[in-house]
């Protein structure tokens, strides 16, 4: 009797490890057909975009700038983020920003060094005292001045214009991208938030472009006039309307960046609150209320929504590694001014009784305010983008 009873529970026992290994067996064939489904949905999404626009934005990069990016085609880098390669991540950053950074300051280095040469030479000539060259000092320091004025002027007009293009880059990149991100947004649920996010992103690529490119851009080229003028002689002070200047120009950026985040961030989650109750009913209303059929439409809506989730949050990130590359060439260069400029400012103090160092160090902190209006619009791109992309994982 006790042999029976004993081959019972041995018994019992290999039937239920067999069945613990069937039903893991069976949960890793259903998680390979899963990720094989999502992967052909991603890819018939991915095959029906458009990326054409947003390949001539990337082929217009340099070198460093694409080995940032990872890849050559925008296609093959969204491709590559749905199946998990990131590509060189902080390495690949890192080792682009020190290349660009290095050869922004070889450019300015022969302009500096005029710069440098001139203001001793300068510095020479007025120190001499005789009475055949009595009032040339003043003569002397105008000229060079004039000539550091004009070779500074030639740097921040090229400093000017790329900071105006890759403004300009931006507004494209955003106009193709949003309209992109919210068609997803869509397709998963997202109505309420669609609604929400359409006048905004369309208020961040016009109007606030627009503030930035036509109102703040022009005020830094003025006070930039402004400091010229206050330091061509020590009878004109204009330190106070350039002060006045920079307040406006730093209290229209905060008013402008903060009005905007705020707004969009408060009916952003709003919205996406609103748009995850309303999907969560569908799936318990298809689940529960459609007879024999209702779990299998419900699981097919779960794995159509992850697909459309999956390429949205490629197709978003790429665009944000996009425009960090395309900034980095511009912020990298006005950094090496700003530091090339205090390093010039710094050696020709002590050696020089002119204005020229002063000028020097005033158009260093200058540059930090093009600076500004160039991160402030990158900055909303990427938390615009952002949001979107937060707004649909809720669901």
């Amino acid at each position: 009797m006790k042999k029976c009873i004993i081959s019972l529970i041995v018994v019992c026992f290999a039937l239920c490890f067999c069945g613990a290994g069937g039903v893991c067996y069976a949960d890793e064939g259903d998680e390979q057909n899963l990720e094989q489904e999502l992967g052909e949905m991603a890819t018939e999404q991915i095959s029906s975009l458009d990326f054409s626009e947003l390949q001539e934005v990337l082929d217009k990069l340099g070198e460093n700038e694409i080995k940032m990016f990872g890849s050559t085609s925008f296609f093959d880098k969204v491709t590559r983020l749905i199946n998990g390669d990131f590509g060189g991540g902080f390495s690949s950053f890192f080792d682009a920003f020190i290349k660009t950074m290095f050869g922004d300051i070889l450019g300015f280095v022969p302009l500096l060094c005029t710069t440098i040469i001139i203001t001793i030479l300068c510095s020479i000539i007025s120190s001499l005292k005789s009475d055949k060259i009595r009032g040339v000092g003043e003569v002397v320091n105008f000229v060079c001045f004039g000539a550091v004025a004009f070779i500074i002027s030639a740097i921040i007009v090229g400093v000017f214009t790329t900071v105006k293009e890759t403004v300009s880059s931006m507004q494209t990149q955003m106009s193709i991208m949003f309209p992109m991100l919210l068609t997803f947004l869509a397709s998963v649920g997202g109505t309420v938030s669609v609604g929400i996010y359409q006048p905004a992103v369309a208020i961040l690529s016009q109007v606030v472009v627009s503030i930035f490119m036509f109102i703040l851009m022009p005020v830094f080229v003025f006070i930039f006039v402004l400091t010229i003028v206050n330091n061509f002689t020590h009878n004109i002070k204009l330190e106070k309307m350039i002060d006045f200047f920079k307040s406006t120009l730093k209290w229209i950026s905060t008013i402008t960046f903060g009005a905007f985040l705020g707004v969009l961030g408060i009916q952003g989650i709003v919205a996406g609150s609103f748009d995850g109750v309303s999907i969560k009913m569908t799936k318990f209303a298809l689940k529960s209320y459609v007879p024999i059929l209702g779990g299998y439409l419900s699981d097919g809506f779960n794995v159509a929504m992850a697909g459309s989730i999956l390429v949205k949050n490629a197709v978003g990130v790429s665009g944000i590694i996009l425009l960090l590359s395309s900034i980095l060439s511009p912020v990298v260069s006005i950094l090496s001014l700003m530091l090339m400029l205090k390093l010039c400012s710094a050696i020709l103090e002590p050696t020089t009784n002119s204005n020229i160092p002063n000028f020097l160090h005033q158009t260093s902190k200058l540059l930090g305010l093009i600076l500004m209006i160039l991160l402030g619009v990158a900055f909303m791109y990427v938390i615009t983008v952002g949001l979107i992309l937060c707004t649909a994982n809720v669901f």
